[in-house]
């Protein structure tokens, strides 16, 4: 499943089901620039690693950054997942000037 979505990411968590109807949540960040995206994830990597459950994690074209969250032993999302997806929510990446919100 190809999960890069350019300009139009979102602060906005979105729900949704891969081709093989897993559910997950994702979100996406365009961030100001290539150190900025390995800065977040960093962090995220820091949380993950302290509640020992690990999102999917990419950076793509350099400040593309996207984060999908979901159980992967039981192939669908537990409180698990929307814990971890609030203490990532409660980070503060750089945002580009071109990030453009979802309404």
């Amino acid at each position: 499943v190809h999960i890069h979505m350019p300009v139009c990411a979102s602060y906005a968590r979105e729900k949704f089901e891969d081709s093989e109807g897993v559910g997950k949540l994702r979100r996406a960040y365009r961030v100001r620039n290539f150190k900025e995206g390995m800065d977040f994830l960093n962090q995220v990597s820091q949380i993950a690693e302290s509640e020992g459950h690990h999102p999917d994690i990419h950076l793509e074209s350099y400040q593309f950054v996207s984060v999908v969250i979901y159980t992967h032993s039981v192939k669908g999302l537990t409180e698990n997942d929307f814990i971890l997806a609030a203490k990532i929510d409660d980070l503060k990446p750089k945002l580009s000037k071109k990030h453009k919100p979802r309404s």
